[in-house]
């Protein structure tokens, strides 16, 4: 079980293929373009990367076509993320950042086993971005709270441990 609230599909929304995908990342720019302040802009994107990372695992558990893009984009996004993310010094974003990279690499796993073989290297990449994510967000966190930047460490090794363990 997901420690995401929901459902996979619920929380993708409109995905990859239907007509109204293109309207909604469009809306979705202009909603970005319009946020003020860089911690409201990155709590944005973590919401953004996280609805890309939904659609990848819906499109996994569905018709499969459009997985790798849909993981292109949430790289993108989190890339974007981690460049800006060290400009914050509000440690609620900097915990939010680490937890959230590491949860994703949750949904990733779920992606993993319900892919076919040819987009496996995609989600591969994406569960190396997200795991350097993580990583920095941990590192940028320590230097403002050392304890729950130990807590989120704690948490990813565990993770980490366990998902090798299912392999």
């Amino acid at each position: 079980g997901s420690r995401f609230g929901g459902d996979a599909d619920e929380s993708a929304g409109v995905l990859p293929g239907s007509p109204l995908y293109g309207i909604e990342r469009f809306a979705e720019i202009i909603g970005t373009a319009s946020t003020r302040g860089d911690d409201a802009k990155i709590t944005r994107s973590i919401a953004l990367a996280e609805e890309r990372l939904f659609e990848a695992l819906a499109l996994a558990k569905g018709d499969r076509s459009g997985v790798e893009r849909a993981l292109d984009a949430y790289k993108e996004k989190l890339s974007n993320i981690l460049s800006s993310e060290t400009s914050t010094n509000n440690g609620d974003v900097r915990e939010l950042v680490a937890r959230s990279t590491l949860l994703h690499q949750e949904v990733l796993d779920a992606v993993l086993a319900n892919v076919p073989e040819e987009a496996r290297f995609a989600v591969l990449q994406a569960q190396a971005v997200s795991q350097q994510g993580n990583n920095e967000a941990i590192k940028a966190l320590g230097e403002i709270n050392p304890k729950k930047a130990l807590d989120i460490a704690v948490e990813s090794m565990r993770l980490s441990l366990k998902s090798a363990q299912e392999e």
